[in-house]
């Protein structure tokens, strides 16, 4: 069932200049329930701005969304959205945009309140939101901007889930982040996907960090849609990331560069580091399908050993370890 439909969508900013009449135009988009979604696109390709069409925060100039059961018509200006966006939650691109209560706890309990709920349910809401993010309770009573940046954004996402959203809307989540912090938020946004059955749109110009995790992939050029599709269809396409301005991820070169040298299709190939180095066992004998040479030859084992600075696998060893003379550390003999 779709919980997002866009048809025709335009949107033209009030103080746009002419030569850049509108942000979004002629979007056809459908996003169904349940599903973890990114949408990518190169800055000025309109990716915020139709994520904040799903809230009602900017409404349509042509075309129309429907977002659960309240449609968005061009031309028609719609108020009275405070239950759409109980159900619609949007954490923005800079979480402390956001964050302005002397506590976490008063943060976290703000929208619950506002949107109907007792100051007790608000209390019990925050504590489960927080929970839900994998941070301590020990966070209540301390202010939001004394925490780590990942655990800022973490609170951010925690403000929403504490209304229960049933779309949680992610405005590049993870940029400022440190690796370490990127990888735990991605993991984050796959459990409420998985576990609670939320719908996460997640918007980025980083496929890398998104490639093995989402459901669904929208690309974006423009102020349109150039590509909507699964990641086998991306697979498929390679070409669609150059046309939106966006850097192929090294899992993605590494699958179709493996299904050229195997002959394998591409949607066999696997996603995740840690099942590569299985895959890689069980098909370390493969030669390229286009050399009679022996499988050592265009043995794909071999760039991997390159990337990981190991030499391959029928590079010759140096004299010295061949004839078992490698000195240890410290002796102090020089040449």
């Amino acid at each position: 069932m779709a919980i997002v439909t866009c048809r025709q969508l335009g949107y033209r900013y009030r103080d746009e200049d002419s030569s850049r009449a509108f942000a979004l135009h002629g979007v056809n988009l459908e996003l169904e329930q349940g599903l973890f979604y990114a949408v990518l696109g190169s800055t000025g390709s309109g990716k915020s701005t139709l994520l904040q069409h799903f809230n009602g925060i900017y409404q349509p100039s042509e075309g129309e969304i429907q977002v659960l059961d309240v449609t968005f018509q061009a031309g028609q200006k719609k108020k009275g959205l405070k239950e759409l966006r109980s159900r619609v939650g949007l954490v923005f691109q800079f979480p402390e945009q956001q964050l302005f209560e002397e506590t976490v706890e008063k943060d976290l309990m703000f929208g619950p309140i506002q949107f109907g709920k007792s100051k007790e349910a608000a209390r019990e809401a925050a504590s489960k939101a927080l929970a839900e993010v994998g941070l301590s309770r020990e966070l209540l009573e301390r202010s939001p901007f004394e925490l780590s940046g990942g655990q800022i954004r973490k609170v951010a996402i925690a403000t929403v889930l504490a209304s229960e959203p049933e779309l949680i809307v992610l405005d590049e989540p993870t940029a400022t982040l440190d690796p370490v912090s990127r990888h735990e938020l991605i993991e984050l946004l796959q459990e409420l996907r998985r576990k609670e059955g939320r719908t996460v749109v997640m918007v980025t110009h980083r496929l890398d960090e998104v490639f093995c995790a989402a459901d669904r992939f929208v690309l974006m050029k423009e102020g349109t849609i150039t590509f909507t599709g699964t990641r086998q269809e991306l697979l498929e396409s390679p070409e669609r990331l150059a046309e939106a301005g966006i850097v192929e991820p090294q899992m993605m070169t590494l699958a179709l560069e493996a299904s050229r040298r195997t002959g394998l299709p591409v949607a066999e190939m696997p996603c995740e580091l840690d099942d590569w180095a299985e895959w890689l066992m069980n098909h370390s004998g493969l030669a390229s399908g286009q050399s009679g040479q022996p499988a050592h030859a265009s043995d794909p084992d071999d760039d991997n050993r390159t990337a990981l600075g190991q030499p391959a696998a029928h590079e010759p060893i140096a004299e010295e370890e061949q004839a078992g003379e490698l000195r240890p550390a410290g002796t102090g003999e020089e040449g």
